[in-house]
């Protein structure tokens, strides 16, 4: 063998499927035994399967922390990094990439500048809510609020206004509205822009401008002021983007084979913010499924992995914008809902306003990657990535995922070094990813990137201790994304690709019965949802059974 050079951190299903179909072409004497032992490609879903045996038998044990422990406390580590830093080219440039993001936040805060801006920060709360938990290992863990009572953020007037208001653009092809600054758009959905709907028409703005000084503002002020890093009483709430969305299953399923069921939704993500709320518009009569599924609710050990919804039209479920999540698939009719970004501004001129730590984390992390693509060599690029990401943990010390992409940036540092050896950048790298698993707890893509990442370790150290514990992260790995896919979030890829990458490692150790196994528990993904799934549905679309084709051929 040539060792695992294969092994690198897949970060889209494309990117994998094209490196491991070309990892397999250069192994096509292992992969024909793998053939051999999978019999034929399409196993049924009832046979016998170890891999499947232990992932179901498994428990909370595939969910419990990583025995591998990190070298350095936070503080040490990032004192340790700070001087592979040292190299970067950006190092001068700290304070200009920060005064960057906060001018970002201020143009799109001033871009939303016909929604009201907070006033007034002593209106009282005169909405009732309540928090909803996830109580993982014994603790109670706040993820959202959710409006309850009489006293509604929206009467039934006001919100079939709005939806008439949205209608209306929607038939219209010369409509004024754009592309929202936030959202992922897929087929199924639509959405109108309130404060493009509040220009075209006085009582759309009138209803708006209610809504926020009245109602949201205090309610948010109230139950966040625990939660939001920065000092509250110096913030000014204002709206990011604030948008009319229509999943309509009818719609995503059109033109697809009618014996694939699909439906309307939005993948994991973070909002780019600081707080956001969701107003339903429709009652739950109107459609089947739906609703915000958290990350925080995937781990086997929470009481309920349901997703979310308001309690009924006129009513809302608000969370951090930091909280990664998803619109779970409507599965029949049609769900609407306003969803309103809110972020803050300092209290000062709307154009020097730095970024509430939420948001300036959140921005950091995401234009880490467009701004490394302006070096050509990969390890100036790489140095970039994990600058911007150490600047995020800056902001908002907790942020598991900035943590987890400043390992990837190390990593990536060593691996453009092209070192054989186990680096220190590597150490660090590691440190950094269980550092990140300690906080985010429930990031299907942090166990397969820890997975690939000790693996790498056992092929370098052949310790034990590095075996168990990249099988317990791609496992963990495989059960988070299945938790996911039962409530109702496309993750189908990265299921493929954390599959796919497990199946190799063991490959590579010519552990090809066991590999056998794991590759063939991708055509199982229906038999979860239909022994775990308590009603759910979800069935491969003739994309992913393709993909389910190139995992069942290895």
């Amino acid at each position: 063998r040539d060792g695992p050079s294969f092994l690198r951190p897949q970060r889209n299903a494309q990117g994998a499927r094209a490196r491991a179909l070309k990892m397999m072409r250069r192994r096509c004497s292992a992969l024909s035994v793998l053939g051999l032992l999978l019999h034929h490609p399409y196993p049924p879903t009832h046979a016998y399967n170890p891999y499947l045996d232990r992932l179901h038998q498994a428990g909370d044990h595939s969910t419990s922390a990583i025995h591998v422990q990190p070298t350095r406390n936070p503080d040490q580590l990032l004192s340790s990094i700070d001087h592979v830093l040292l190299q970067s080219k950006l190092l001068l440039e700290k304070s200009e990439i920060v005064k960057r993001v906060d001018a970002d936040h201020a143009r799109d805060a001033a871009a939303c500048s016909s929604l009201s801006a907070e006033v007034d920060p002593s209106t009282p709360n005169r909405i009732d809510y309540e928090w909803m938990h996830v109580k993982r290992e014994g603790k109670q863990y706040p993820i959202a609020i959710r409006t309850t009572g009489t006293n509604l953020l929206l009467d039934a007037t006001s919100i079939q206004q709005i939806r008439s208001a949205a209608e209306r653009q929607w038939k219209d092809p010369s409509s004024s509205g754009g592309t929202s600054r936030f959202t992922y758009q897929r087929k199924g959905n639509l959405e109108a822009h309130l404060d493009d709907l509040a220009r075209e028409d006085s009582s759309i703005q009138t209803i708006a401008d209610k809504l926020l000084l009245s109602k949201v503002y205090p309610l948010i002020r109230n139950a966040f002021d625990s939660l939001v890093v920065d000092n509250m009483n110096s913030l000014r709430f204002c709206v990011y983007d604030s948008l009319i969305i229509r999943y309509n299953a009818t719609e995503a399923r059109s033109g697809m084979d009618p014996d694939i069921i699909v439906g309307a939704g939005q993948p994991l993500h973070r909002d780019l913010g600081l707080i956001s709320v969701n107003i339903m518009l429709n009652s739950n009569d109107d459609f089947r499924g739906g609703g915000t599924a958290f990350e925080n609710q995937f781990s086997d050990d929470v009481d309920s992995q349901a997703p979310l919804k308001p309690v009924g039209p006129g009513h809302a479920l608000s969370h951090l914008s930091s909280e990664r999540h998803a619109g779970a698939s409507t599965m029949e009719g049609v769900r609407d809902i306003l969803v309103m970004f809110i972020t803050a501004t300092n209290g000062g001129p709307l154009m020097r306003s730095s970024a509430p730590a939420l948001e300036r984390c959140a921005r950091l992390k995401a234009t880490a990657r467009a701004e490394s693509s302006r070096f050509e060599n990969a390890m100036d690029a790489a140095l970039c990535r994990a600058m911007y990401q150490r600047l995020a943990i800056d902001a908002v010390w907790g942020d598991g995922e900035a943590w987890h992409y400043l390992g990837m940036a190390l990593r990536d540092f060593h691996l453009a070094q092209t070192l054989d050896d186990v680096s220190v950048v590597e150490q660090l790298s590691l440190d950094c990813l269980l550092h990140a698993a300690e906080l985010t707890p429930c990031d299907a893509r942090l166990y397969n990137n820890l997975g690939l990442l000790l693996g790498r370790l056992y092929m370098k150290r052949k310790h034990r201790v590095f075996f168990d514990q990249a099988r317990h992260c791609y496992e963990k790995s495989a059960l988070l994304h299945r938790n996911s896919m039962l409530a109702g979030c496309d993750v189908q890829n990265e299921f493929d690709a954390s599959i796919l990458n497990y199946g190799l490692f063991l490959a590579n150790l010519d552990r090809f019965r066991e590999a056998a196994d794991v590759l063939a528990s991708a055509s199982d993904v229906n038999y979860f949802v239909k022994t775990k799934g308590g009603g759910a549905s979800y069935v491969l679309t003739d994309s992913e059974a393709s993909h389910l084709r190139i995992l069942q051929d290895a």
